[in-house]
């Protein structure tokens, strides 16, 4: 009986010890990072999570997105969130390429770049067409 209760009893401490280093781990950093788990990186790439505090959002969000997808021509915004100077919008464009995307605090675009860390899946090939003789 009392090598079944301190059997237990180490599972308990080492079921603890595990989660309260989870929790400080995940307390230390800004959230956990995914890298190559997620389908919009098509499998390659990483992709970080955006911390609530700098999260983009209402109507500050809605002119930043307007502003950020007239200058790529379309898409839908993945993440918007501001930074020092203004705000930084990651967008996926309507042809799946990555675009990352700066404006300043007037709205103004300050930078396009195309992001190169996050590969989009390759078009499915169309099937070949034959003709009947």
């Amino acid at each position: 009986m009392r090598k079944k209760t301190m059997i237990i009893g180490g599972a308990v401490v080492a079921g603890v010890l595990l989660l309260g280093g989870t929790g400080v781990a995940y307390a230390a950093t800004d959230g956990f990072e995914f890298d190559g788990s997620d389908d919009r990186a098509g499998g390659q790439g990483s992709v970080e999570t955006v911390d609530a505090a700098d999260a983009l959002t209402g109507p500050d969000l809605e002119r930043a997105s307007e502003v950020a997808l007239a200058e790529i021509d379309g898409g839908s915004v993945v993440t918007a969130e501001r930074d020092d100077d203004g705000f930084e919008l990651e967008l996926r464009a309507d042809d799946g390429r990555y675009w990352e995307v700066d404006l300043d605090a007037a709205f103004a675009v300050v930078k396009v770049e195309l992001d190169d860390d996050v590969v989009a899946p390759a078009p499915a090939p169309t099937p070949a067409t034959t003709t009947a003789p």
